[in-house]
């Protein structure tokens, strides 16, 4: 697969300011720009490449495909692109033996940056994927997301385009980042069946549930232990955090996730061993 050059988040993002006033975010079309060309110089776009690869190998080399026109072919061009955004934005939220690219372009060129993007970006480093239940859509302005994986209270999301077509009640896989108090979408969303969703949810709380158990011997070491909820957050935090490409994996796939008909990607860090938590 060739390296992708950058993503383009939706340009124009509504919501609401004081009374009836409304306010409008704008994420430049641009907003990659600085970074792909900074780091085309550095080791970032064999870091970048494997991120692709992580998200759409394993179904390309089920099909025997070599390109993205190939791809595209089976799956339509659309479905290529939220693929490819959702990929450069998991390179982007990634730590590597070469640290964070988005740390280090903002520590040696931030000052180059306007305050959108620069809070876009580091929006996106800290951000992780999810599946959301989405409502109360209002279409070309704005809906409602309840995280299905880490809970709390629904949030409302900025969106213009994406709403046009969401369904009430749809479960969508994305990643929602928070720009100067507003949360928008960064990359495109996948459509989940409801039960796709159930096996994704539980195969990642299997996951952090491993986590948990190492977490709980840690700190029962120390004089003062978090509370049992704060633990199983931690837990579900730091698999979301690694698991980007399950959520693309699974949604190609589109069967039930059993080991005898896909092989779920292994978590691995940056020199190729398989990650340990504790």
């Amino acid at each position: 697969m060739p390296y992708i050059t950058h993503a383009r988040p939706q340009a124009g993002l509504k919501g609401f300011g004081r009374g009836n006033e409304r306010v409008t975010i704008k994420i430049p079309d641009t907003v990659f720009d600085g970074l792909v060309k900074w780091m085309v110089r550095g080791p970032w776009p064999e870091h970048c490449e494997d991120a692709i690869d992580d998200h759409l190998h394993a179904w390309c080399d089920l099909h025997d495909l070599d390109t993205f026109e190939e791809m595209a072919d089976k799956i339509g061009q659309h479905w290529v692109s939220v693929l490819n955004e959702m990929a450069m934005n998991d390179f982007l939220s990634r730590d590597t033996e070469d640290g964070n690219v988005v740390d280090l372009y903002l520590k040696r060129r931030g000052w180059n940056e306007k305050a959108i993007p620069k809070a876009y970006l580091k929006a996106i480093r800290g951000s992780v994927m999810s599946l959301y239940e989405v409502s109360e859509i209002r279409p070309g302005e704005s809906f409602t997301a309840r995280d299905m994986i880490l809970g709390g209270d629904p949030i409302l999301v900025e969106e213009r385009s994406g709403t046009k077509t969401m369904l009430q009640w749809e479960q969508l896989a994305m990643r929602i980042v928070e720009v100067r108090g507003r949360h928008v979408i960064a990359g495109g969303a996948l459509p989940y069946e409801p039960e796709l969703t159930e096996q994704v949810i539980e195969e990642v709380c299997l996951r952090a549930g491993e986590i948990e158990l190492d977490l709980e011997d840690m700190f029962s070491e120390q004089d003062e232990c978090p509370e049992p909820e704060l633990i199983q957050d931690l837990s579900l935090a730091m698999v979301l955090k690694l698991s980007a490409p399950l959520f693309s994996e699974a949604w190609l796939m589109g069967t039930v996730l059993d080991p005898a008909d896909v092989e779920l990607p292994t978590l691995l860090n940056a020199e190729g061993d398989e990650i340990e938590f504790i």
